[in-house]
C-alpha cells in the first residue's frame, strides 16, 4: 500500500465516530434513492403484468338493462373481440351477531358495500376473478334458506371474516341473512384499510332476492374488450370510435346508457398514484442526499482545517495542485464507498418488502424475489459521486493554499477577514447591543461560507420535515 492510501487510511481512521457519522448519513441518501427506483421497477413491471393477467375490460358502460342477447350481439360490433355483462348494486351490511369483530363494526355495526353478480363465474372472459377458498355464489343454502355469497380476499382479512361467517345484508328495506362460502381474489379491489369498499359476488339471482334489483337476470352493466386497444389508430379505429358505436347502436334499440369508461389495458388502474408517491419519496430521498452533501463538505473542512501545515510541506517536498485535490478526493471517495456497502444490499432488501406491502395492499401478487439492476446502478453512481462532488469546492480552495501560507499559520481562512464587505460594514453599524450578543452577531458573519452552508443545512431539513408531514396528511386524506 503506498504512503498516500496510508495516510487517507489513517485520516478515516483517527477519528471512527466522524467517519461514521458522514458514512451513516450518506447512507440513507443512498439507501433512499436505491428504495424508491428498486420499488419503482418491482412495482410497475408486476402491476402491470397481474392487470394483463386478469383480462381487464377495455371499456364499460353503465345503465341498461342488458340482456344476455345484447350482450351477444354486442360482440358483433366492429373492433370488438368479447363482451360480457355484469350486475353492480350498493348495499349495506354487518356481521349477524354485532361486535363479532371487535373494533370493526360501525357505530350502529352496519357498513357500505358493493355486490357483484356474473351469469357463470366458471367461463368468465374479462376482469378475471380467481377463487382461492371455498366455491363459487350459487343457490341458496338448503337448511337455512341463507342466500351465498363470496367475499374479495382483503376485505376477508380485514374484518376476519371466514367461511361459512353469516352477515346481513341491507338494500332499501330488505334485510336478509347470507352465508360466505368463498373468497375472491380480484384485481380492482383495494383494502378497507386503505378506504376501499367491501365486495361481495353473488348469482343473479340473489341479487334480486337481497336488493329488489327489478332487472331479474339482466345487466346494469356491459364489459367489452377490443380486439386492438389502439388509442393512435386510425379514425374510425380508436377506442372512443369504438365506444361511441356501440353507445349508438345500444341507443337504437331503446337501451339507456348512463357513461362509458375506457381504461387502457397496460396501465394499472392505481398506477398514477403509486407514481404521485414514489415521486414524492424520490424528493425526499434526494433532499436526505443533500443533507450528507452538507455534512460531508463539514468534515472536510474540518479535516483540511486540521492539515494546513500537511499540505504546504506536501506542497514544499513537490506535491501539485492536483496531488492534493487527489488526495482528500480520495477521502471522499472512500466515504462514498463505505455508504453504498452499507447502503446497497439494505435498498435491495428493502425494496422487496416494501415492495411486496405495497403490492398486497393494491391486491396484487407477488411471490419471487425481484431485483433490479437499474436501482443498483444508480445507488453506486450517487454514492460514488456525491461525496467527491461535494468535497470538490473546499478541496480545490485548501489546495491553492501556497507554502508561505500554509506554514506561516495564516490557515484557511486567511481571506475571511471581518469588515471587508457591504455586509460586515452593515453589521458593524449594529449598535446599542450588549457585548457579547455583538460579538456573537460579528463572529457569525465572519465566515459567510460557513453561515450559507448552515443556512442551507437548515433549509434543507425544514424542507424534508414539512414534504413528510404533507406526504402523511395527503396519503390519509386519499386513502381513508
Amino acid at each position: 500500500m503506498s504512503v498516500i492510501w496510508h495516510k487517507i487510511w489513517r485520516d478515516l481512521a483517527d477519528n471512527r465516530a466522524r467517519t461514521a457519522l458522514v458514512v451513516a448519513s450518506t447512507a440513507v441518501g443512498v439507501f433512499a434513492l436505491g428504495l424508491v427506483f428498486g420499488l419503482s421497477g418491482i412495482m410497475g413491471d408486476r402491476m402491470t403484468a397481474a392487470y394483463r393477467e386478469a383480462r381487464p375490460a377495455h371499456m364499460t358502460f353503465d345503465g341498461g338493462p342488458f340482456s344476455p342477447e345484447t350482450v351477444d350481439a354486442v360482440e358483433h360490433v366492429r373492433g370488438v373481440e368479447t363482451a360480457q355483462g355484469e350486475i353492480a348494486v350498493p348495499l349495506r351490511w354487518r356481521f349477524a351477531q354485532p361486535g363479532a369483530v371487535p373494533g370493526h363494526d360501525g357505530q350502529d355495526g352496519w357498513r357500505d358495500a358493493q355486490l357483484v353478480a356474473r351469469a357463470d363465474y366458471e367461463r368468465q372472459r374479462i376482469d378475471l376473478l380467481r377463487l382461492l377458498e371455498g366455491r363459487w355464489p350459487g343457490d341458496r343454502l338448503p337448511r337455512t334458506h341463507a342466500s351465498t355469497l363470496a367475499i374479495d380476499r382483503l376485505s376477508a382479512d380485514h374484518f376476519g371474516v371466514d367461511l361459512g361467517t353469516v352477515v346481513l345484508v341491507e338494500s332499501g328495506q330488505r334485510e336478509r341473512p347470507a352465508s360466505i362460502q368463498g373468497v375472491v381474489h380480484a384485481y380492482d379491489v383495494l383494502s378497507p384499510a386503505w378506504g376501499g369498499t367491501v365486495t361481495f359476488y353473488a348469482a343473479p339471482d340473489t341479487v334480486g332476492q337481497v336488493t329488489g334489483y327489478p332487472y331479474g337476470r339482466d345487466f346494469n352493466r356491459l364489459q367489452i374488450r377490443l380486439t386492438s386497444f389502439d388509442p393512435h389508430a386510425p379514425p374510425g379505429r380508436t377506442p372512443t370510435d369504438v365506444a361511441e358505436r356501440i353507445e349508438d347502436r345500444l341507443e337504437r334499440i331503446g337501451l339507456t346508457v348512463d357513461g362509458y369508461e375506457i381504461r387502457d389495458p397496460g396501465v394499472h388502474p392505481m398506477q398514477d398514484q403509486v407514481d404521485a408517491v414514489l415521486a414524492v419519496l424520490g424528493v425526499m430521498g434526494g433532499l436526505s442526499l443533500g443533507l450528507s452533501a452538507f455534512l460531508i463538505v463539514n468534515v472536510i473542512n474540518a479535516i483540511l482545517a486540521r492539515q494546513v501545515r500537511q499540505i504546504g510541506v506536501m506542497k514544499a517536498i513537490g506535491a501539485t495542485l492536483v496531488h492534493i485535490v487527489r488526495l482528500y478526493l480520495a477521502v471522499a471517495l472512500v466515504y462514498g464507498a463505505l455508504a453504498v456497502l452499507v447502503a446497497a444490499p439494505l435498498g435491495v432488501v428493502g425494496a422487496h418488502f416494501v415492495a411486496l406491502w405495497l403490492l398486497e395492499m393494491f391486491n396484487v401478487p407477488m411471490e419471487i424475489f425481484r431485483f433490479e439492476p437499474v436501482a443498483m446502478a444508480i445507488q453506486l453512481a450517487v454514492g460514488l459521486a456525491v461525496p467527491p462532488l461535494a468535497a470538490l469546492a473546499p478541496v480545490l480552495n485548501a489546495a491553492r493554499i501556497t507554502v508561505r501560507e500554509a506554514v506561516g499559520g495564516y490557515g484557511l481562512g486567511r481571506r475571511g477577514g471581518f469588515g471587508r464587505g457591504w455586509l460586515d460594514r452593515l453589521v458593524a453599524h449594529v449598535r446599542s447591543l450588549p457585548r457579547v450578543v455583538a460579538l456573537g452577531l460579528r463572529n457569525a458573519f465572519r465566515r459567510k461560507g460557513r453561515v450559507a452552508l448552515t443556512l442551507l443545512m437548515l433549509t434543507f431539513s425544514g424542507a424534508i420535515f414539512v414534504t413528510v408531514m404533507s406526504t402523511r396528511a395527503a396519503l390519509r386524506s386519499t386513502f381513508h
